[in-house]
């Protein structure tokens, strides 16, 4: 049993269900009525399929119930799945109500704790590594605290892309003058380019960059839990064993993250709004 896999699953079928409705209605005018109807229908079939598998994930862990989110999940599948009609379409409110279902119900799947340890992955067995890196940033509902010396430009399509709206991304790195010939400022340069873009549409409030001269261990917090990685999540399929190592929330292990924070220095972020 993979609940860690099980979570990704229903969170990106909750986007493939409500994706649909949620363009027909911020493009209603562009939208054939046969069209409008065929996407109410499939959403309003779908529903029921997401409410089923919402309740086999919040009942799956042997030995474990969450009933508050099941019961979450459920009221607003059942309302959405029995309530509606063509009607909506006139309804100017209904998007609202619609998303902030949306975000309710992607809330309820993502506060669902998952049992970690310490996963180690063979050389042979680097996607793997790889989907598991993806899985915890895309199940994050709070906040997303990654520390890298050598982040790439690949760390934002490959792992970023997928954090939920909301949630607050900071990343940690050695500056520019820690880079060692051509390579190194090159991927460096590349980093930042689309740390801009990247930036441009999370926002200081989504967002924030900060570089720290001293700090050494690669650390990764998803929302309350602490992680640690053996190697630069860039070198990833590089030919060696890639380690990642849930940790306990000990003060000291959380000052890791609060230290850079505090001493390092901003690119991007609350106090720093352009992009340096």
């Amino acid at each position: 049993m993979d609940r860690r896999k099980e979570q990704v699953d229903l969170i990106l079928k909750i986007g493939m269900v409500f994706g649909p409705m949620v363009r027909v209605l911020e493009n209603l005018d562009d939208v054939e009525p046969d069209e409008k109807k065929r996407v109410l229908a499939r959403f309003q079939s779908d529903m029921g399929g997401l409410q089923s598998d919402a309740s086999k994930f919040t009942h799956g862990e042997p030995g474990f119930s969450y009933q508050e989110e099941a019961a979450s999940i459920h009221s607003h599948t059942h309302f959405l799945s029995h309530a509606i009609g063509v009607s909506v379409f006139a309804d100017a409110g209904f998007l609202d109500r619609l998303q902030d279902a949306q975000r309710s119900i992607l809330q309820s799947v993502t506060s669902i704790p998952i049992p970690e340890g310490q996963e180690v992955f063979a050389a042979q067995s680097p996607f793997s590594a790889h989907c598991y890196m993806r899985n915890l940033c895309a199940t994050v509902s709070k906040e997303l605290h990654w520390q890298d010396r050598y982040f790439d430009h690949t760390v934002f399509d490959r792992y970023l892309s997928i954090v939920p709206e909301g949630v607050q991304i900071t990343l940690v790195t050695w500056p520019e003058s820690k880079c060692k010939g051509k390579k190194d400022k090159a991927r460096y340069q590349s980093f930042v380019d689309v740390s801009r873009l990247f930036a441009a549409e999370r926002g200081v409030i989504g967002y924030r960059l900060i570089t720290h001269e001293t700090f050494h261990a690669r650390w990764l917090r998803c929302d309350g839990r602490l992680f640690t990685h053996d190697d630069s999540i860039k070198d990833l399929g590089k030919g060696k064993s890639f380690t990642i190592k849930q940790l306990s929330s000990t003060p000291e292990n959380r000052q890791h993250f609060d230290d850079p924070i505090s001493t390092g220095t901003e690119l991007f972020g609350p106090s720093q709004s352009v992009h340096q």
